[in-house]
């Protein structure tokens, strides 16, 4: 005796975990096949860098503590935020601004932090 038809199909969420990856790599097929796309263009500008580099280091100080002063955090000290007494939370204690001073520096006025005190001539300079 055969079996029905109805256990060789797949229902809907079978179909997509099985077939799904192969229709992915149609896709990832078409666009690698086709030629780069950066390449060989004419650009309508003069570009200005002629190298970038970038850092990703883990560990790193907190930004807040480098360039976002937060007003607010020093006005609000040690109160706990609202919606921290929810059951699913876990014990916090209160806010706590960054311990350290900023001054704005540069003709931009970026507040800056005392951490980094010799960056403030240079930092029209630089993308933050």
């Amino acid at each position: 005796m055969t079996n029905p038809p109805s256990e060789y199909l797949f229902d809907r969420r079978q179909m997509l975990s099985k077939l799904g990856g192969g229709l992915g790599m149609l896709g990832a097929a078409a666009m690698l096949a086709e030629p780069a796309s950066a390449g060989g263009k004419v650009l309508h500008f003069a570009p200005k860098a002629k190298r970038v580099i970038h850092l990703f280091m883990n560990g790193g100080p907190f930004q807040g503590d480098f360039f976002d002063p937060k007003p607010l955090l020093h006005k609000f000290a040690g109160d706990r935020p609202a919606g921290a007494d929810l059951v699913t939370e876990r014990k916090t204690g209160g806010l706590l601004p960054s311990p350290y001073k900023f001054r704005p520096q540069g003709e931009c006025g970026l507040p800056v932090s005392e951490l980094l005190p010799h960056l403030g001539r240079h930092i029209d300079d630089i993308c933050v």
